[in-house]
């Protein structure tokens, strides 16, 4: 179960409790009802069916975030192999 840390950028949502490794990945879960009119008084939560066909992933520790990006995971692996 997922719980906020001091001193991390993760957030929850008070709408739908959900928790987020980061505000940008809150924001990108917040969607108003008719996107080509936008009013705020429609702004709502993403489903977890929306946010993962938005990209958005639940991580091991319970956080909704990106996916780590390729390039980023190559690197990882190669200083990996390099320290071992």
């Amino acid at each position: 179960m997922a719980k906020l840390v001091l001193g991390t950028k993760a957030c929850q949502c008070a709408g739908c409790g959900e928790y987020f490794s980061t505000v940008s990945n809150f924001d990108k879960h917040r969607i108003f009802e008719n996107a080509d009119m936008p009013d705020w008084a429609t702004r709502r939560c993403m489903s977890a069916d929306e946010m993962l066909a938005s990209g958005l992933v639940r991580n091991s520790g319970g956080y909704w975030g990106g996916q780590p990006r390729k390039d980023a995971q190559l690197w990882y692996q190669m200083v990996g192999a390099m320290t071992h």
